[in-house]
C-alpha cells in the first residue's frame, strides 16, 4: 500500500475517468493489490475530507492485521485461462 495505490483505488472509488491509473474502463485486464474493503473506504473518505492526511492514512493501511490481498478479473480475456477446482460453502 503506497501513494499509487491509494490514488489508483481512490480514481476508481470515485469513478474519476480523468485520472492517469483508473481502471473503469477496464484497461487492465487483471488488477492484483489489497482489497479496499470498508475500513479502507472509510480511511480514504476522511482523507478526501481533509481529516485525515495522505501519510497518515497510508501508515494506518500498512498496519492494519486485516490487509489481504486479492485478484480482481475485469476482462473475458482475464479468465480465459481459469478453472473451476472447487466450490466451498460456510456452513
Amino acid at each position: 500500500m503506497d501513494t499509487d495505490w491509494m490514488s489508483f483505488v481512490l480514481a476508481n472509488r470515485c469513478f474519476d475517468r480523468s485520472a492517469p491509473d483508473h481502471n473503469i474502463d477496464k484497461l487492465y485486464d487483471v488488477v492484483i493489490g489489497f482489497i479496499a474493503d470498508d475500513k479502507i473506504r472509510n480511511m480514504i473518505r476522511l482523507y478526501r475530507s481533509g481529516m485525515m492526511k495522505q501519510d497518515d492514512v497510508l501508515k494506518a493501511m500498512q498496519e492494519a492485521p486485516w490487509r489481504v490481498m486479492q485478484y480482481s478479473f475485469h476482462t473475458p480475456r482475464s479468465t480465459r485461462f481459469l478453472t473451476l477446482k472447487e466450490v466451498w460453502h460456510e456452513q
